[in-house]
């Protein structure tokens, strides 16, 4: 179980839409400010959370950036399993509200998965749901601004999330291509939580649009300065040390290779 720390991230999944043995669809939480604040829901979440020692009620954000099943199928299963637990462990009760911020459009897919998996509406505690797409909104203190990203734009609409609380920032990049909104998003960011799925022997090859190497999350990285940088949404298609001499290419800051349950301090 990680260790308790004023302010962390918890890698939860560190996958991608394979079913992995040792890796969960992508997800990290960042603990700070007594806040619990969950950057994507894929499958594997709500087991990922329980193993970190984080108990679900206690989650307040959750962030999703777009709707592929490795990204989103883990929510409602979370928040059945939220109501279920109070029903039979009353001392387990969640009864602050939960905030769900998404892409344009999460609001029907919530309500169409929530009609399909969970249609009761019996929580004791309230849920509010936001769209993002390049905006900024302040909730309590805690700032959440996005920018939309490429990924599969003639389906949907993908966005990126920066949270600061403070003076701490951390940045996801969700799934997406190179592009400039991503780098101006992360400038200055404590932290880069960034989708690394494409293998530097396929990258030799040319870009891809809808999804990003390690080496171009050291361009990234670079160009916005962060000072720390974790690859995520992993194919385990290339080995640590190819990973470390991509993104040295281009960005000579803190690089972490991503793997579930690890725990990453501010």
């Amino acid at each position: 179980m990680p260790e308790t720390n004023p302010s962390q991230i918890i890698v939860i999944g560190s996958g991608s839409a394979v079913i992995q043995e040792k890796r969960f669809s992508p997800s990290f939480l960042w603990q700070v400010g007594g806040k619990n604040v969950l950057f994507d829901c894929g499958w594997g979440t709500g087991l990922g959370l329980v193993r970190a020692g984080i108990k679900l009620q206690g989650l307040d954000h959750i962030l999703i950036s777009h709707p592929h099943a490795d990204h989103l199928a883990g929510l409602i299963s979370i928040l059945h399993a939220i109501h279920v637990s109070g029903v039979y462990y009353p001392a387990t009760k969640k009864t602050n509200q939960l905030f769900l911020h998404g892409y344009p459009g999460f609001m029907q897919d919530y309500e169409t998965l929530r009609k399909m998996m969970f249609p009761e509406r019996v929580e004791e505690f309230e849920i509010k749901v936001d769209e993002f797409t390049d905006e900024v909104k302040d909730y309590d203190g805690l700032l959440i601004k996005s920018c939309q990203v490429p990924h599969m734009p003639e389906h949907f609409v993908t966005v990126s999330f920066r949270v600061e609380v403070g003076d701490q920032s951390v940045v996801n990049s969700g799934d997406c291509g190179f592009n400039q909104s991503l780098i101006n998003l992360s400038r200055k960011a404590d932290l880069l939580v960034c989708e690394a799925c494409i293998p530097p022997a396929l990258f030799t090859q040319g870009p891809r649009p809808n999804h990003l190497s390690p080496f171009e999350c050291g361009q990234i990285a670079s160009l916005a300065q962060v000072k720390r940088l974790v690859l995520t949404h992993l194919y385990d298609n290339f080995t640590e040390e190819e990973a470390k001499a991509e993104v040295a290419k281009n960005y000579s800051g803190s690089m972490i290779l991503a793997a579930d349950q690890m725990a990453v301090g501010l």
